[in-house]
């Protein structure tokens, strides 16, 4: 039996998700056959070179950006995403993926009301990057993991996204006053830890409720 590519490995409506943010499309309600096969010409494209297993890795990694970013309610952040430019694969093939925004003001203007925590005070002491914007989803907990967008500086309407194993934006703290030990934890994993995989995410992100039940 012939493997499937990365495009058929997502599910319909993921396809149907993705299609606008890979190519251009006349009405994003109404995709024709032949623009959801070239964004599937497209998608596969960048997986170019890859084994398997890295590419099942890069597919789940999709998949966790659709869920996140809130691709299945067409959410005001997906909205804002215009193409989806690339991805790669880092240690313990944790994904990052690099995408475009009409316009990074509107973007910022939203994300605090989507849960993100931006351009937080501690993000002077990050002397690992070189961000001009950073946008952190709040999670209820440090021990969770957190999508994590950047913008470098040069870009302009360019954004990376990863995930963080561990949460520097929480809402809990596990006990009175351990708010700054947790945050420092969690910085220091960021720099020397092993990043989560993909699919460690992906199971996670299903603990935590964001993966829609048809998803799972």
């Amino acid at each position: 039996m012939q493997a499937k590519t990365p495009w058929e490995m997502l599910t319909a409506e993921e396809r149907s998700i993705l299609t606008s943010k890979l190519v251009s499309v006349k009405n994003e309600k109404r995709l024709t056959k032949k623009e959801i096969s070239k964004a599937g010409d497209k998608f596969n494209s960048l997986f170019k070179g890859l084994s398997d297993k890295e590419a099942e890795a890069g597919v789940t990694g999709f998949k966790n950006f659709i869920d996140v970013a809130g691709g299945h309610d067409n959410s005001n952040v997906w909205k804002q995403i215009t193409q989806i430019e690339k991805f790669w694969l880092g240690k313990n093939n944790d994904v990052g993926i690099a995408f475009h925004v009409g316009n990074t003001n509107d973007f910022l203007k939203i994300l605090p009301k989507k849960g993100f925590e931006v351009n937080a005070a501690y993000e002077k002491v990050n002397k690992h990057g070189a961000h001009i914007n950073s946008a952190r989803m709040i999670t209820q907990y440090s021990s969770q993991p957190s999508f994590h967008l950047v913008q470098q500086s040069g870009y302009t309407t360019r954004w990376d996204s990863h995930f963080d194993k561990l949460s520097v934006a929480f809402t809990n703290e596990r006990f009175q006053g351990s708010r700054s030990i947790e945050m420092a934890a969690a910085g220091t994993d960021h720099v020397i830890g092993t990043p989560m995989s993909a699919s460690e995410v992906r199971q996670a992100i299903k603990t935590m409720g964001i993966v829609p039940p048809k998803e799972q």
